[in-house]
């Protein structure tokens, strides 16, 4: 059964960790792959991600959020919230050097402490980060690397 309070993906990317790293970091690329930004990989600073499509509401919502955690290359979480209708919850980025690449471990959690809006958010959003992980991301970082094998680990 699937969780009530977080949402978890795991995929393993064959680029090395710092290229990983700062497709997940720098706005430019954040940009690209998931929303436009003006996100900085800094403790304490405040970012806005601005959605492009509306969510099955109809509403496009922004997110905004904190940076908690930022560890280069293996560690980022932040807050994320959708005001007015959704609170706020928590995205955690762990980065991990294995053979012949980077598994990405991410969690977002924080939805069942939101009640009823939570279990809406987590409904939406759990194949829409499974999505954006399997094709998205993926997509970004082949287009950036000409030769995966020279940025890949191990």
């Amino acid at each position: 059964m699937a969780s009530r309070d977080a949402i978890e993906h795991e995929i393993t990317y064959p680029y090395g960790i710092d290229v990983v790293w700062e497709a997940l970091t720098e706005s430019e690329q954040l940009s690209e792959w998931l929303m436009a930004t003006d996100f900085t990989a800094s403790v304490g600073s405040r970012f806005t991600f601005r959605d492009h499509e509306p969510w099955p509401d109809g509403v496009i919502y922004d997110v905004v959020g904190e940076i908690l955690v930022c560890d280069p290359p293996r560690r980022l979480a932040y807050t994320w919230a959708s005001p007015p209708k959704h609170g706020e919850t928590v995205v955690e980025w762990n980065l991990f050097p294995v053979k012949g690449g980077t598994l990405v471990r991410l969690r977002h959690s924080g939805f069942e402490s939101l009640g009823k809006a939570g279990q809406e958010a987590i409904d939406m959003l759990r194949d829409g980060w499974g999505g954006l992980l399997s094709d998205e991301l993926m997509v970004h970082l082949r287009d950036r690397c000409d030769d995966p094998a020279k940025s890949a680990v191990g």
